[in-house]
């Protein structure tokens, strides 16, 4: 998946009002835990890891394994239409 100025959204561009979104627990871990990182590379004025170690780098950002990211590619590659859909523990 390529990233270009134009298909990433700066939040200072405020895009049109949607609906607000629900984040459930774990999807505010993992957006703190992300967040937490970008602000360690900032202060230190460097990537933790190199640009060429994308699945280690988005593994220790998410906290989630490599072959849980990799699952998730291979899945989202071969759906690419379609959101995917982890399994969760059942309550």
């Amino acid at each position: 998946m390529s990233l270009t100025a134009a298909s990433v959204h700066c939040p200072s561009q405020n895009p049109p009002r949607k609906s607000r979104a629900t984040f459930h627990s774990e999807s505010r871990k993992i957006i703190a835990k992300v967040a937490e990182y970008c602000d360690i590379e900032k202060d230190n004025k460097m990537l933790l890891f190199p640009l060429n170690q994308s699945l280690k780098r988005v593994a220790v950002y998410m906290a989630k394994s490599i072959s849980t990211i990799k699952k998730i590619e291979q899945f989202t590659m071969s759906h690419s239409d379609e959101t995917p859909k982890m399994s969760s523990k059942k309550r």
